[in-house]
């Protein structure tokens, strides 16, 4: 790492990636939808490909990791960030809106004590939107695909989240004529999805402080639970 050089592996490494590389599909894949196979195929050797190994597996992990490593630096997380904002959950990597009122950062202090009639000043408002076109088809996972971030940015814990999903239980059949849409979303449009859509609460500034996979349509219990999640943050 001091040669800034990243390891494919951590056990006996014969392969490393240098940080510029990184950085630079980083940027690219940000700013031109640049794929990780089109990348590494622009480096290679034009004139004898065939004779380069390919580091494709490598450079895919290498390359999640360090974005990892990113966020938590770009976040303060790496820093200590989180003694400064006692009041934000521990860990926490999401974007906070800068021009949001929030108390202990851009709030004057006795702001508690303003008038009722001057309370509609430092209120905070919330919308919540849903999006059925970000689904997720039904497909074999990679068990060992781990998520490195879980819980720390905008969406909740997996496990808690699937626990509550399985209280709930199933929606009811919509038996309403004029509804019937309802009905033939969930047979047409989400069939053979694991995930239906996203919903997620945003701020007047229009940046989002927290999602929720949707499962099954708009189910309310899942507004239910996002709101909740978003209260006690």
């Amino acid at each position: 790492m001091k040669a800034r050089l990243f390891p494919a592996s951590t056990d006996q490494p014969t392969t490393a990636f240098s940080f510029g590389v990184l950085k630079d599909f980083h940027l690219q894949t940000l700013e031109l939808k640049k794929s990780a196979y089109d990348y590494l195929g622009g480096l290679t050797n034009n004139a004898n490909p065939d004779g380069v190994p390919n580091p494709y597996a490598q450079f895919l992990r290498v390359v999640r990791v360090w974005r990892m490593l990113m966020m938590h630096q770009r976040s303060g997380q790496a820093h200590g960030i989180d003694t400064f904002f006692p009041h934000r959950p521990k860990g926490n990597m999401a974007v906070s809106c800068p021009t949001c009122l929030e108390p202990g950062v851009n709030m004057e202090e006795g702001w508690d004590l303003t008038d009722e009639d001057l309370k509609h000043i430092i209120q905070l408002y919330k919308s919540i939107n849903g999006n059925f076109q970000l689904q997720k088809k039904k497909k074999n996972d990679d068990p060992d695909d781990v998520a490195l971030m879980e819980g720390l940015g905008y969406f909740p814990p997996d496990l808690g989240y699937q626990e509550y999903l399985k209280r709930v239980g199933e929606s009811k059949e919509c038996t309403c004529a004029h509804l019937n849409a309802v009905n033939m979303q969930d047979k047409i449009k989400f069939k053979n999805c694991d995930i239906t859509g996203v919903v997620g609460i945003e701020c007047r500034h229009i940046l989002i402080m927290s999602m929720v996979d949707l499962q099954k349509g708009e189910r309310c219990a899942l507004h239910v639970l996002h709101s909740e999640l978003f209260t006690n943050i």
